[in-house]
């Protein structure tokens, strides 16, 4: 089984997905992946997305042949081909090439000599054609390396995000309750499976603690979608709105629209593709701006989430940022009411400079407050939004732009997906279909508030409830 990128714990990554502290929802640096949040196991400063889709949020169909050709210009620099800085300059992207210079390319480049000649033992594409995993084996015996390219359809097939991670080999279990049995072991647990064919989330076909509510990290952003679906049905906003950019709505990565230059403009639809396809944290919050904090604390209700007091006020991601990084306004935030909190996110924290937080975010390692600070939902209440999500066109294209995990075995005719982590929380929920007619929600967080946890193998035996589930 590949797990798609920002479910494995990268070992470098150079790509268009924005350095933070050094930062990614993708991976990175200290990676931010709840926001998405910053993790201890990488050893570059870039960052990548939650997501292995193109970074180009509209789908260019690419020329298979561009793509091939870029893997073996790829894989003939890993074992010793010349890549000159000329070369360089029309093979990768120009926001690739605003964050990795050509002589930090050939460093990383050097590291992987030694091991080779490399050679390709398995690779899986992308449906659009924008993007490929591929394993790839040293002569020297040593470990595997996962690489994932993904190109620019519209700027010559130029490379836009390259990342190498460690082969995690975990063997499958092919029993959903022994893989619940190994979730509930690595930390606390709440995970439902639901029918959902009859578009209700009734009594969950299996679960732990399907109710109980959890830490979520960027899964929080089906409510944001949902806020622009209901928004969009309302007349008082559009998909092909545009969105101003902003510098005050800067976050931390993953994502790309921190990038975007304050006065030019995104589309609702491009921002919405970007916050669930790369789990885009500025696209985030410039969405919640656009249709009102109040307006998605009202989608949490109309979604049916139990407890929707949790999530009030409703926090952007650069305000959770803030929280988790800042130690003495984190703490009169969580002893605060919810009118005490509104008034510090309207004073301390919209007043907070994230740049002065950036060292606290690459020291970021460990959980913190992860059972306050945070977003929170239940396997059911993620249930209650994936279906109301899929019943609208657009949100539901969207959410089929990033699977997660790929479909090996080709179970589903449709997946669509949202995850969120952070250091000591992962959430994978994915809505899927099948040919005949099946419909089913898995969603499941892992967390502890003391301990990073084993996200690899908690990412993988999610993944195996969900193409296991109703067989």
């Amino acid at each position: 089984m590949i797990l798609r990128r920002h479910l494995l714990p990268p070992l470098l990554l150079v790509g268009v997905l924005g350095a933070a502290c050094s930062s990614g929802d993708g991976d990175e640096g200290a990676e931010a992946t709840t926001t998405d949040a910053p993790s201890s196991t990488s050893t570059t400063a870039t960052s990548t997305s939650t997501t292995s889709a193109p970074t180009s949020t509209t789908v260019v169909q690419a020329d298979a042949a561009s793509l091939d050709g870029r893997f073996d210009q790829i894989l003939g620099w890993l074992n010793g081909r010349p890549l000159d800085e000329s070369t360089f300059d029309v093979t990768f992207a120009d926001e690739f090439r605003a964050q990795v210079t050509h002589a930090q390319l050939m460093e990383v480049g050097t590291s992987f000599l030694p091991a080779g000649p490399w050679r390709t033992v398995g690779e899986d594409r992308s449906p659009d054609g924008n993007a490929l995993i591929a394993r790839l084996s040293p002569s020297d015996g040593s470990d595997d390396l996962e690489m994932t390219l993904v190109v620019r359809s519209d700027a010559g097939a130029r490379i836009e995000t390259l990342l190498f991670t460690p082969t995690v080999d975990i063997e499958p279990v092919g029993d959903i309750e022994v893989a619940l049995d190994e979730l509930a072991a690595l930390g606390e647990l709440a995970v439902g499976a639901f029918d959902v064919g009859d578009a209700a989330c009734g009594a969950p076909l299996l679960g732990l603690d399907p109710e109980r509510q959890a830490p979520i990290g960027s899964a929080f952003k089906l409510w944001v979608l949902a806020a622009v679906v209901d928004a969009v049905g309302a007349g008082t906003l559009t998909w092909d709105a545009e969105v101003t950019i902003e510098d005050r709505f800067d976050s931390l990565p993953s994502g790309i629209t921190q990038d975007d230059p304050a006065g030019s403009a995104q589309t609702v639809r491009t921002l919405a593709e970007r916050m669930i396809a790369i789990s885009d944290n500025t696209a985030t919050d410039l969405l919640i701006d656009a249709v009102g904090r109040d307006a998605v604390e009202a989608a949490l209700v109309t979604a049916g989430h139990a407890a929707p007091e949790l999530n009030r006020p409703f926090l952007t991601t650069r305000e959770l940022f803030v929280l988790k990084l800042d130690d003495a306004i984190r703490s009169d935030y969580l002893i605060a009411d919810e009118t005490g909190r509104r008034e510090l996110l309207a004073g301390p924290v919209a007043d907070a400079d994230l740049d002065a937080l950036l060292p606290a975010a690459a020291a970021w390692t460990s959980p913190v407050d992860v059972d306050a600070a945070e977003w929170f939902a239940s396997p059911a209440d993620l249930c209650r939004v994936l279906v109301r999500l899929a019943d609208d066109d657009e949100a539901r294209a969207v959410l089929s732009i990033e699977p997660g995990a790929l479909d090996e075995a080709g179970r589903w005719s449709y997946v669509g997906f949202k995850g969120g982590s952070e250091p000591g929380v992962l959430n994978l929920s994915w809505l899927v279909e099948d040919e005949s007619g099946g419909r089913y929600v898995i969603a499941g967080s892992v967390w502890s508030t003391t301990d990073l946890i084993d996200e690899t193998t908690a990412a993988f035996r999610l993944t195996e409830v969900r193409d296991l589930i109703a067989r």
